[in-house]
């Protein structure tokens, strides 16, 4: 009897021993240590998983299924940049919305024969305003036009809020879905930006998961709460770049792990103390939070096809006749 209690000590100290385990364990034991100094709205475990990332690493899909494991919508607005993962995210979409300007974006990412393979389930906005080619091209092919006029609210919101009331209608594919991706400018529009971390704040309530997306760089909001986000390993690999905001209000308390600087018990504030320029380094990122914050992630794919353009060489600075006379004028003169 000993001996049978020795070995399967063995065993569990073994199994204890691998690298999840071992995250696992620590993150518990964190948690125990700082339980006392931590005051969370809610106890439950909030589930993230990326695998709909790997989609951005595989060839185009035979069939129009998605390939992705996560179903999600994917909402394309207008300044997108397109580069080497919306022709992806948009093949493997349950559901496709493309806002204004994004209507012309999406049509020119595709040739029009394999356009007619992924067409929007819905174009949305002021679309007297687009390329009428491209308005009738999507009309032609049954995809349902939304004329949006009202300026009381973006049109990315009106796209969320379709997405919500079609869901509550019972769309049964909406229902299924956990995830609502919103592809939009990470860069360069800064007043954009800060409208998608608006929308993620005032939607989070309303989707499972609300992220903002662009070409290798992905932003949500988290509610208090513990979250445990399982990474798609192809495309957040460790290493990848990521950094914890507070969201319109100061973050009284965020514990972490999985992280190269983790935060115990860390009061995030603008002004005061944020997480910036931080690394992932395991498979699985916790977050414990007291209050609302914003969790941003790079990613990259494999079969990255982004391509910056190079910049046209200067041509030389060529002389006016006029001034290589008047140098050599004073030249002579000297």
């Amino acid at each position: 009897m000993q001996s049978l209690t020795r070995a399967f000590k063995k065993l569990k100290t073994k199994l204890s021993s691998s690298p999840d385990t071992e995250e696992s364990a620590e993150f518990h034991n964190d948690d125990n240590n700082n339980s006392s100094k931590m005051s969370t709205a809610s106890s439950n475990v909030i589930d993230h998983n990326h695998t709909f990332l790997e989609c951005c690493t595989t060839s185009a899909p035979s069939t129009t299924e998605p390939l992705a494991t996560n179903k999600y919508v994917l909402i394309v607005s207008s300044c997108v940049a397109t580069g080497a993962y919306l022709k992806p995210l948009w093949k493997n979409a349950s559901y496709r919305v493309v806002v204004d300007g994004g209507v012309t974006k999406v049509f020119d990412a595709f040739e029009e024969e394999e356009m007619e393979k992924y067409l929007p389930d819905v174009m949305l906005g002021q679309l007297e305003k687009q390329p009428q080619a491209v308005y009738k091209f999507f009309q032609s092919k049954g995809v349902e036009p939304i004329e949006s006029t009202d300026e009381s609210t973006t049109d990315v919101e009106k796209a969320l809020l379709l997405v919500k009331k079609r869901r509550d209608e019972g769309v049964a594919i909406l229902k299924e879905t956990k995830h609502v991706l919103l592809y939009t400018p990470l860069l360069n529009r800064f007043d954009k930006i800060l409208n998608c971390f608006h929308l993620q704040a005032k939607f989070k309530q309303n989707f499972d998961h609300f992220i903002s997306i662009s070409e290798g760089m992905m932003a949500e909001v988290l509610l208090a709460g513990d979250h445990h986000f399982h990474l798609a390993p192809k495309c957040e690999a460790k290493g990848t770049h990521c950094g914890l905001f507070p969201l319109g209000a100061p973050v009284n308390s965020v514990h972490t792990h999985g992280l190269k600087y983790n935060l115990k018990d860390r009061r995030l504030a603008f002004g005061d103390f944020v997480s910036a320029a931080n690394t992932i380094t395991t498979k699985r990122v916790r977050i414990h939070t007291s209050d609302p914050l914003l969790f941003t992630t790079a990613f990259s794919a494999a079969e990255d096809e982004v391509v910056f353009e190079k910049s046209e060489e200067p041509e030389p600075f060529v002389e006016k006749e006029e001034q290589k006379q008047e140098q050599q004028t004073e030249a002579k003169q000297d």
